[in-house]
């Protein structure tokens, strides 16, 4: 039995994208590999901790709207206490 010459090009054709994907897939993991090499050989740039958390206590806008309020709050308690302390009167002045 021989097969058709359609049937052959199809073969062919798919026999062509395999060897075509496993040089892909070759190439992908030799750039993989280069590149976690890379990374693996660089210096590190570490902040400290407290630094990082500086950084990000600065940026985040949540964390801005946050401290606002809590100023505001802040604000109202000094007002507030003010009102509970003791108030000097002036001293009555015997009249002559």
């Amino acid at each position: 039995m021989g097969s058709s010459p359609e049937g052959r090009a199809a073969t062919d054709a798919i026999n062509r994208a395999a060897r075509i994907s496993r040089r892909l897939q070759g190439g992908v993991a030799v750039a993989l590999a280069m590149l976690a090499m890379t990374f693996a050989c660089m210096p590190a740039k570490a902040k400290a901790l407290e630094q990082a958390l500086a950084d990000a206590h600065l940026v985040n806008a949540v964390l801005n709207t946050q401290r606002a309020r809590w100023r505001a709050i802040d604000e109202q308690v000094a007002f507030a206490k003010s009102g509970l302390r003791q108030t000097s009167a002036p001293a009555a002045t015997p009249s002559t």
